[in-house]
């Protein structure tokens, strides 16, 4: 999978989350992985123009805690308008019943926020452009 992953052609993505400075670190992390960010947002409210259907990316990152609180909805109209596109959550959340309530068919990815590894962020983008599924590891209580 290793070799897989290293070869793949540039990836192109976009990114919602409220919180900007969180928004602006993300953006560097994915530049310095090579991973082109197309877009970035502070909200989903107006998803349709975050999104170019005529240049569509390859993944879009999604905080889970966007300001209007239904996120998950969004992501799941996102998927249906653009089935193409892999989406990834971004939370806090870290406690595994909150992770476990985050899963979904359209979900190819959950990056807890508070953990931001560069590393990890790029491999799980370059995992959910393949179509492989990632999922944090997490503590149950």
């Amino acid at each position: 999978m290793q070799n897989e992953i290293k070869s793949q052609p540039p990836i192109k993505v976009v990114v919602a989350d409220e919180k900007d400075v969180f928004l602006k670190r993300l953006v560097d992390i994915l530049t310095k992985a090579e991973i082109t960010v197309m877009n970035t947002c502070g909200d989903l409210k107006n998803w349709d123009t975050f999104i170019n259907p005529m240049d569509l990316p390859d993944v879009a990152l999604l905080s889970h805690h966007m300001a209007e609180k239904d996120s998950l909805n969004r992501a799941r109209q996102l998927k249906e308008k653009y089935p193409t596109i892999k989406l990834i959550l971004l939370t806090f959340d870290h406690e595994n019943t909150r992770i476990e309530g985050m899963k979904r068919p359209f979900v190819h990815g959950i990056i807890i926020k508070s953990w931001l590894d560069p590393k990890e962020i790029a491999f799980c983008v370059r995992l959910a452009n393949l179509g492989y599924i990632f999922y944090p590891e997490t503590k149950k209580k």
